[in-house]
């Protein structure tokens, strides 16, 4: 949580979220789902696990919702995402 890593870096919450969305110009949650996003694409690409333990595998407790996420990210649903790098094989 933002409370967590702002008690390792000594900041409150809020001094800690302005310092990372300066050094990193995005939030916290962002920059996480972005890191989820990306892990997720990657065991897409490389393995045949379901759509529900990516979710489950990149820390998202409801698969519709990582679903959502990850079609907000990439502009299209995971197992859309999936067919199309198969079909760049």
């Amino acid at each position: 949580s933002v409370e967590a890593y702002a008690a390792i870096a000594r900041l409150s919450p809020p001094q800690f979220r302005r310092v990372f969305r300066s050094a990193t110009s995005m939030s916290p949650n962002q920059f996480l789902q972005n890191l989820r996003v990306e892990k997720a694409a990657s065991l897409l690409r490389s393995s045949q696990a379901t759509i529900e333990a990516v979710s489950d595998a990149v820390g998202y407790s409801d698969p519709s919702f990582f679903s959502r996420a990850f079609k907000k990210a990439i502009g299209m649903p995971p197992g859309a995402y999936r067919d199309r790098m198969d079909l760049m094989e």
